[in-house]
């Protein structure tokens, strides 16, 4: 099915509506199913308590907006959205998978083949959507699905670097200068916060980077950037304190790798690498390295 756009309500009145497969600070996700041809979405609904939050409808009207202009193969694919009395669903692919937060929260530090994989995989991704006028503002180990086989066996650890990008609520079009949220105001999760992001200040792709830094920390070590008792504590070191050296929870990350997640992880956005590009080409070459590196012993 290939629909785009606004989609009849008596077809996702015809879907089998499942169980809950996701959730958010202001929507969910239920899956959904074609009762013929078996064919499976997910469907993103508002919470009924933001039913009449005027702010939230709007944020999620800009989700919408938003996810549909964006085709690519590493997000969900967005059918189109549907409304009635005023309550809006957006339909979406449904893609068997754990988020990357789950896998780290129960293996910790990724084997580092398969981090550094991920990581050139998701870099793409991200330029994708910054050459499409985009900013994320919540890149995330939560934000982020890795697609599992029929048994529930994770692909990437069978060869398939695959990451899927996902949840733009709170996105927003850099070009047209649309925040949604007013300067001033601290949108995003505390743990990948850039310090601009903590700060208020306005955002641009640089603080995605940043985000991304500090979920390949993660991935990589197993554990946040910075701990603290809360989440103002935690947004305070993202803004006043340098990080750990990563290789000292895991001596097994390259140099090389422990320096550009280091780099992205800059206090000033003018340290940290421009574009999704150029961090991706440093992922790249540090990938290369790994897999010439047999071939140099021999």
């Amino acid at each position: 099915m290939q629909i785009d756009g606004n989609l009849p309500i008596d077809w996702i009145e015809w879907l089998d509506i499942g169980a809950p497969c996701g959730s958010g600070s202001y929507c969910n996700l239920r899956s959904a199913a074609d009762p013929i041809t078996g064919e499976r979405f997910a469907i993103k609904l508002i919470l009924r308590k933001y039913d009449g939050d005027n702010g939230a409808q709007q944020r999620f009207r800009k989700e919408i907006e938003i996810h549909c202009r964006l085709r690519h193969s590493r997000i969900p694919w967005a059918y189109g959205y549907a409304e009635q009395n005023g309550r809006l669903c957006l339909v979406l692919a449904f893609i068997s998978g754990k988020t990357l937060e789950d896998v780290l929260d129960t293996a910790g530090a990724l084997p580092i083949p398969m981090a550094l994989a991920l990581a050139a995989d998701l870099a793409g991704t991200i330029g994708f959507i910054h050459r499409s006028g985009v900013i994320h503002r919540d890149i995330k180990p939560g934000n982020i699905l890795l697609p599992t086989d029929g048994e529930g066996m994770l692909c990437s650890l069978q060869g398939d670097p695959t990451a899927y990008l996902f949840d733009f609520g709170l996105a927003f079009l850099h070009a047209e200068g649309d925040q949604i949220t007013q300067m001033g105001m601290t949108v995003g999760s505390a743990n990948f916060m850039s310090p601009e992001q903590a700060r208020g200040m306005e955002l641009d792709e640089r603080s995605d980077l940043y985000s991304f830094g500090a979920t390949l920390y993660g991935m990589f070590t197993g554990r946040p950037v910075f701990e603290g008792r809360g989440c103002a504590s935690i947004m305070l070191k993202h803004i006043e304190d340098r990080p750990d050296d990563p290789r000292q929870y895991n001596s097994a990350i390259p140099e090389g790798v422990a320096a550009l997640i280091l780099k992205s992880l800059e206090k000033e956005p003018g340290g940290r690498f421009q574009t999704a590009e150029e961090m991706g080409a440093a992922i790249q070459t540090e990938l290369d390295n790994l897999q010439a590196e047999p071939a140099v012993r021999a």
